[in-house]
């Protein structure tokens, strides 16, 4: 009951908030700390379930995470518009990639547009988080159309250090130390170009990738799929910080986005903001500073 009035209110809030730009821009993510914040002290039960139906799909998740099923509890979504432009992508009979799948709300959702024609890879490098994803895709049928991989994802094939937050597992990344870091596990990466050699891949219609700071070094690794795939999509989390701690930049990752061809930017935020670069970096920014954003590359033909 306590549960229902909560997020009643909550919906509430974030209608009004959504209407008004500025007070969303700059003080909406609160309210997604305060979601966490709030069953973390427990005041919300989960009835020791760990699992709940949506759009579905039965979702099991881990007992201490709290950011991806809470945003779907409080907001009955995830990621709502980009979720509706992977959905307007994504065709019966195409190949997704899903790069940091967590416990699988893009592969899910994916697997059921794609269908047995086609098929959803999904990389999963934290151990615990994978086995979530595992179950996912097994309690909702769709083993014959997901493939799951314990792989990171970069620019080759190595061992490298990987921290697993202890406050929300969709902020675990590769680690540049060894040492002085807590939760510090080792996982082994593989560039999308090898992937592709050894599964005989040749067509991909979309990437999204979510992992954390190491995007550069992954599309560097799938240059040559990229190459061979005139239509092919990205979707990319825009993290500046991170993507500085992880030794790249957002010049750098745009350089070789124009490099391999790509010509046409897309903020996904409340909708699709179309920018140019490098004039639009500051508008990236500004967008970012409420949170984490996805970006949408594509190739567009003249």
């Amino acid at each position: 009951m306590l549960e229902k009035i909560y997020i009643k209110i909550r919906l509430a809030l974030r209608n009004y908030v959504i209407k008004r730009p500025f007070i969303d821009l700059y003080f909406g993510n609160y309210l997604v700390n305060l979601d966490i914040s709030i069953r973390r002290l427990g005041i919300l039960k989960d009835n020791d379930k760990y699992f709940i139906h949506h759009n579905g799909f039965k979702i099991n998740y881990l007992k201490d995470d709290y950011s991806l099923i809470n945003f779907i509890k409080t907001n009955n979504d995830y990621e709502e518009a980009t979720r509706r432009v992977v959905e307007r992508i994504l065709k019966k009979g195409d190949i997704f990639l899903d790069l940091g799948s967590h416990i699988g709300f893009y592969a899910l959702i994916a697997a059921r547009i794609v269908g047995e024609t086609g098929h959803v890879y999904a990389f999963e490098p934290t151990p615990a988080t994978r086995d979530t994803l595992d179950k996912n895709v097994i309690d909702n049928g769709l083993k014959n159309i997901i493939t799951v991989e314990s792989f990171g994802v970069s620019d080759c094939s190595k061992n490298v250090n990987f921290i697993v937050n202890s406050d929300s597992s969709e902020c675990n990344k590769i680690s540049q130390f060894d040492e002085g870091v807590e939760n510090l596990i080792k996982i082994k990466t593989i560039s999308i170009d090898k992937y592709a050699i050894i599964n005989s891949i040749k067509k991909i219609n979309l990437v999204k990738m979510d992992i954390e700071g190491a995007e550069y070094q992954a599309i560097i690794g799938m240059r040559k799929i990229i190459s061979e795939n005139p239509d092919i999509k990205l979707i990319f989390e825009y993290n500046r910080k991170i993507m500085n701690e992880n030794g790249s930049s957002r010049v750098n990752i745009f350089n070789i986005l124009k490099e391999l061809g790509f010509n046409k930017f897309t903020i996904i935020y409340r909708g699709e903001i179309d920018i140019e670069i490098p004039r639009d970096f500051e508008l990236i920014d500004l967008y970012s500073k409420r949170d984490n954003i996805n970006i949408l590359v594509q190739k567009i033909r003249n």
